[in-house]
């Protein structure tokens, strides 16, 4: 029955690997259009400032040497100047009029119509720049308007959305790609021996085994699956061994039944043997009834553990949640440290260039302070030669001042070179942490995903297992209805037996009857047992 339910609902489903992969694929494909919009609304935003302000600066300088030519009162140049400037691909047109809004130059006969214009948000709006022309010191004279070819920008905005459209479409497919490939080879193969196991225990063949190699939850989930396996197969062997033997019993006492029915006499002289058999078959029944009253507890075992790993199995689910939840707080924080520790690296290169500088300007010192030595010497000795006490003293005081020197900057040095090696060192062993680092993020990338696939793993099981457990429960309640009717059947039948010969030493026909009734149900009741038992492969 199982088998059918599986397989009617597998025609409709859709595998573990193609959901990761689907649900990988929509999350690239909501994160990236959301990034990928978001750069592009700020460098658009960026181009169209740095357009604004390339119009502004056009302008104001176009004011300036304008501001010269209308002082001189030399058109021509001020005429040349717009002329030069329209010849740009970019400049649309360009006017200089005068305080009261007379065209003193204009680029083209087509040019906006207007006096004054001023502002930052009409000029930004309608592509326009307006700049005062004002000489130095001096007041407004006249006004600089520059219009802007808009092609380029609307170009360049076009070219970057392009861009953007066509590398969010290429992460989408590599991302899906990737999880399919990833997904495949960690889960398939255990997921089908566990798949075909199952089916083969729903079908009745509890010899079937599940090889799933590896000490992960898969492993454990495969050895426990072989343990309950294994444990239902022998007590169903049990099972069939008694019933064989509560069938055989009864079809001997069936046929003894029958033949004392033909015969009377026959059954007269022999009813003390018959009855030391019923007896010894009423034995076995009440053995074959205790047998079935432990199926029944064994089941009823049996589906008391499966409520246990069902229970277990949804704390592993709570379990792999809390994991997922915590392997992403801790790829967060492994983040946030490796860019703190990226800018290390920096400071002590530059650490390392201020300290070469360093390192020669000391070298330069003490190489004064020793070529220094011989003068002070030979002063020293001219003053002794001229009896200048005084100044004697002062020399030899500043020799041993620049021997001190000299052995300072000395040692000065050799520290400040043994600092740098040590900041070498020091940058080495950074550089190989953030490598490590740079590991320790791919681990658990890896660990976040191998989360997600152990709780889509734990979710199949609990489902499976709900199936086992509603069989469980089924054949509990078979269990307990052959226990109840062998508890009804064996008194009555002992009753009959020990009450077989009437006083006149023969057989009532009433008790005959019921005796033969009871045997059939009995032999109807073991055919059941028998066919519920054979359901099932050992």
């Amino acid at each position: 029955m199982l088998k059918r339910i599986n397989l009617a609902i597998g025609s409709r489903r859709i595998s573990v690997i193609n959901k990761i992969a689907l649900a990988l694929g929509l999350l690239l494909l909501f994160i990236i259009p959301v990034v990928g919009s978001s750069f592009f609304l700020r460098e658009q935003a960026l181009i169209r400032r740095e357009y604004q302000g390339k119009g502004q600066e056009i302008a104001r300088t176009v004011a300036l040497f304008a501001a010269e030519y209308i002082l001189l009162g030399n058109l021509d140049f001020l005429t040349d100047l717009v002329h030069k400037l329209k010849s740009y691909g970019n400049i649309e047109y360009v006017i200089i009029t005068d305080g009261s809004g007379r065209v003193l130059a204009a680029s083209t006969t087509n040019s906006p119509a207007g006096g004054k214009t001023v502002g930052v948000k009409t000029a930004a709006t309608a592509n326009e720049f307006t700049a005062p022309i004002t000489p130095f010191g001096g007041e407004t004279i006249g006004y600089v308007r520059l219009g802007l070819n808009p092609a380029q920008l609307k170009n360049s905005t076009l070219a970057m959305a392009v861009d953007w459209a066509l590398f969010a479409l290429a992460a989408v497919l590599a991302g899906i790609f990737l999880a399919a490939i990833l997904t495949k080879r960690i889960l398939q193969k255990p997921l089908a021996e566990l798949t075909a196991a199952a089916e083969l225990v729903s079908a009745g063949d509890f010899s079937s085994r599940a090889n799933v190699l590896g000490g992960d939850e898969l492993g454990d989930l495969a050895n426990s699956f072989n343990t309950m396996s294994f444990h239902l197969a022998n007590l169903i062997q049990s099972v069939k061994i008694n019933i064989a033997d509560v069938q055989k019993g009864m079809e001997q006492l069936h046929s003894s039944l029958q033949t004392a029915g033909r015969t009377n006499s026959r059954f007269l002289r022999n009813l003390a043997c018959l009855k030391e058999n019923a007896e010894e078959q009423l034995k076995a029944l009440a053995l074959s009834a205790s047998l079935a009253e432990q199926l029944a507890n064994r089941f009823q075992q049996t589906s008391e553990r499966q409520k246990a790993s069902f229970n277990l199995t949804n704390n592993a689910l709570e379990a792999g949640e809390k994991g997922a939840t915590a392997v992403r707080a801790a790829t967060s924080k492994l983040n946030d440290f490796y860019h703190e520790l990226a800018e290390s690296p920096k400071l002590q290169a530059l650490l390392l260039e201020k300290g070469e500088l360093w390192s020669a300007g000391i070298a330069n010192l003490a190489a004064l302070s020793d070529h220094l030595a011989p003068f002070v010497v030979e002063v020293a000795l001219e003053a002794a030669k001229s009896g200048n006490e005084g100044l004697t003293a002062a020399a030899e005081n500043l020799s041993q001042a620049l021997r001190d020197t000299y052995t300072y900057l000395k040692n000065l040095r050799l520290e400040l070179i043994a600092l740098m090696d040590a900041c070498r060192a020091n940058r080495e062993a950074l550089e190989k942490s953030l490598l490590q680092v740079e590991a320790l993020q791919d681990n658990l990338a890896t660990s976040t995903t191998t989360w997600v696939e152990l709780r889509q793993i734990l979710q199949g099981k609990k489902e499976v297992e709900l199936e086992i457990q509603g069989e469980l429960e089924w054949l509990a309640t078979a269990s307990h209805t052959l226990t109840k009717d062998f508890a009804d059947y064996l008194p009555a039948l002992n009753k009959l037996l020990q009450g077989s010969l009437s006083s006149d030493g023969q057989l009532p026909l009433a008790d005959w009857q019921e005796i033969d009734s009871l045997t059939k149900k009995l032999l109807r009741m073991i055919e059941r047992l028998k066919a519920l038992a054979w359901q099932y492969k050992t």
